[in-house]
């Protein structure tokens, strides 16, 4: 019988009390058991009396549990699906969404992007003064793009996107034949919103002076190339001195060299947005 009680004095220490129960009444009541002995008058009452006891804590215990598990859900909630011909605009209580089909994406009215720039989602609304609205789609997975708006009086804000590009990665610039470095390393690279930087810094190869106007110094890969031409002054070395030209980048990728006069070497850079 002891071996009784004492396991179920270990059930009870080894059950975290929660809200509303007072930890000392709780661990007080599991050490006053009456241990009654086998046999002798009211045993069996004091027996039941204790399991009473037990019930009764483990009663509270539940009560205790769903209460935190309440907190947690309305915390923590598991997320719902949003269906085919939803409108966003109605996702105004506080709460995890999501969309794992693109086709019915492109059926859910007032969300960012058209066409085939919808694909499958997720949706975060936070209930706030405004409510906020945070959506994710799904891929392409390495440049996935978030968007968020607000309302405020019912009536929503349009989206924005949220910038969620990692370092900018450079490359170096393909130079034309002919062509070196001259002080600096000749690169390009591409923001997340499709601003191209190109920095040049090159001579003609084993020669001086010798670097005339409208000379091909590099080439720009797709997707990197203006949708208009771009014109950007640059320095240029000749045998009186410093002088000032500017450079082309050509929609073709062609980058090409403008001075009045040859130059020894050349160094500039410019930035210019993609479509």
């Amino acid at each position: 019988m002891d071996e009784v009680y004492r396991s179920l004095e270990v059930y009870m220490e080894s059950h975290p009390l929660g809200v509303g129960i007072d930890f000392r009444e709780e661990k007080k009541m599991s050490l006053d058991f009456e241990k009654p002995e086998l046999g002798k008058p009211g045993w069996g009452q004091k027996v039941d009396a204790n399991f009473e006891k037990v019930k009764s804590y483990a009663t509270r215990v539940d009560n205790s549990l769903s209460i935190i598990g309440g907190a947690i859900n309305n915390k923590l909630q598991v997320p719902l699906v949003i269906p085919e011909d939803a409108d966003l605009n109605s996702y105004t209580t506080s709460g995890m969404f999501f969309c794992n089909d693109t086709g019915v994406a492109r059926t859910i009215l007032n969300m960012p992007l058209t066409g085939d720039e919808r694909v499958a989602f997720s949706l975060l609304v936070e209930v706030a003064s405004p409510a906020i609205q945070t959506l994710k789609f799904y891929w392409p997975v390495e440049n996935a793009k978030i968007f968020t708006r607000s309302c405020a009086d019912g009536r929503w804000g349009e989206w924005k996107q949220i910038a969620t590009a990692g370092a900018t990665q450079e490359f170096e610039l393909p130079l034309a034949s002919g062509i070196s470095v001259w002080a600096l390393r000749n690169r390009y690279s591409k923001k997340q919103f499709g601003e191209v930087k190109i920095v040049i810094s090159v001579q003609r190869t084993g020669i001086s002076f010798d670097l005339e106007n409208e000379t091909l110094v590099a080439n720009l890969p797709a997707g990197f190339r203006p949708t208009a031409p771009v014109f950007f002054s640059v320095c240029g070395n000749s045998p009186t001195g410093y002088v000032p030209g500017f450079v082309l980048v050509s929609t073709g990728g062609g980058v090409y060299i403008y001075f009045g006069q040859a130059v020894s070497y050349v160094m500039g850079n410019c930035s210019y947005v993609t479509s």
